[in-house]
C-alpha cells in the first residue's frame, strides 16, 4: 500500500495539489478546503491512524501556503466523509458506530487551524447524529452535509427537515449548520422548501453538474461537465438568496472556472429562478 504522505511529498505531487488550490482561489473561491474525505479508509485499517493524521496535515500545509500567497484572510474547512459508502444508506453505521469513528476524524481535524470540519455526503439521520455527538465531545465546530436524491430526500428516504430536527434535538443544536452536496440540482428547491422553519439551520449547498442520481454517477464512466455554466451560477445564487444560504458552490463536474462564475454571479448580484440546462 502506497503511503499517501510519501505520495504528497513526492516529485511534483505537492506542487500539483497546490496548483489546483491556487486555481480555485484565483477564480474567486472565498473558502479554502482540505479534501480529506478520501483518506478515511486509513481509519478502517489497523495501525494507519498516524498516517491518516500526517496526510491530513500535509494537505492542510499545502492549502495554507496557497492561501497565504493571496494575502487574504479566508475561512478554511476540512472536508470529511461518512464511515462507509456515500451512496449506500442500507449499510450505514449505527449512531454509536458513527460516533466512535467520527470522533477520530474530528480529533485529527481539531489539530489543524481550520474554521470547521465539514462532514459531507452523509446519507442517514443516524449517522448524522453520531457525527454531531463526536464533534460535540471533541469540541470541534462542524457542519453536516447530506446527499439527496432528485426529489430532495436523503438516500435513506428521510426528509432534510427531519434530519435537522433529530440531530439538533440530540445535541442541543451543536452543529454550526447543515448543507447538501453531491446531489442533482433539481433536489435543492424541494429539499430547502420542505425544511420550513428548520431552513434557518441550512448554510450551504453544492450540487452536481449532472441531474442523474448519485448512485448512477458512481457506477458510470462518463465525464460530467456543467452544460450551462452561466445559468447554473445564477440559479445557485438565486437559491442562496431565497433560502438564506451562506455558502454555495459545485460538486462533481464543476471546474474552477465554473466556481468562478458562481462567485461572479454573487458579486454582480445576478440570479435566475429557472433550473439550468443539465444532462436531464
Amino acid at each position: 500500500m502506497n503511503n499517501p504522505v510519501a505520495i504528497l511529498n513526492g516529485h511534483g505531487a505537492r506542487g500539483a495539489v497546490g496548483t489546483v488550490a491556487q486555481e480555485y482561489l484565483n477564480h474567486g473561491a472565498t473558502i479554502g478546503t482540505v479534501n480529506a474525505s478520501g483518506l478515511r479508509g486509513l481509519l478502517h485499517r489497523a495501525g494507519e491512524e498516524g498516517v491518516y493524521g500526517d496526510a491530513m496535515r500535509t494537505q492542510w500545509e499545502i492549502l495554507n501556503a496557497m492561501v497565504a500567497r493571496t494575502r487574504k484572510r479566508i475561512p478554511t474547512f476540512v472536508s470529511l466523509g461518512p464511515v462507509g459508502d456515500c451512496y449506500q444508506p442500507e449499510s450505514a453505521p449505527t449512531t454509536v458506530e458513527a460516533r466512535d469513528f467520527h470522533e477520530r476524524q474530528a480529533a485529527t481535524a481539531k489539530t489543524l487551524d481550520v474554521t470547521a470540519a465539514c462532514f459531507e455526503t452523509v446519507n442517514t439521520i443516524q449517522e448524522g447524529i453520531g457525527i454531531a455527538k463526536a464533534n460535540q465531545k471533541i469540541g470541534m465546530p462542524c457542519i453536516i452535509s447530506f446527499v439527496l436524491d432528485r426529489k430532495g430526500k436523503l438516500l435513506s428516504g428521510e426528509s432534510l427537515k427531519d434530519a435537522i430536527a433529530a440531530i439538533d434535538s440530540a445535541t442541543r443544536n451543536y452543529p454550526l449548520g447543515y448543507g447538501v452536496n453531491c446531489c442533482p440540482v433539481e433536489a435543492l428547491e424541494p429539499a430547502l422548501r420542505g425544511c420550513g422553519k428548520r431552513g434557518d439551520r441550512m448554510i450551504l449547498a453544492y450540487p452536481n453538474a449532472s441531474s442523474k442520481s448519485p448512485r448512477e454517477l458512481e457506477g458510470g464512466n462518463e465525464i460530467i461537465t456543467v452544460r450551462d455554466p452561466i445559468h447554473m451560477a445564477r440559479y445557485l445564487h438565486y437559491i442562496a438568496q431565497k433560502y438564506g444560504l451562506r455558502i454555495i458552490s459545485g460538486c462533481c463536474g464543476f471546474s474552477a472556472h465554473d466556481i468562478g462564475l458562481v462567485s461572479r454571479a454573487v458579486r454582480q448580484g445576478v440570479m435566475d429562478a429557472h433550473l439550468p440546462l443539465t444532462d436531464a
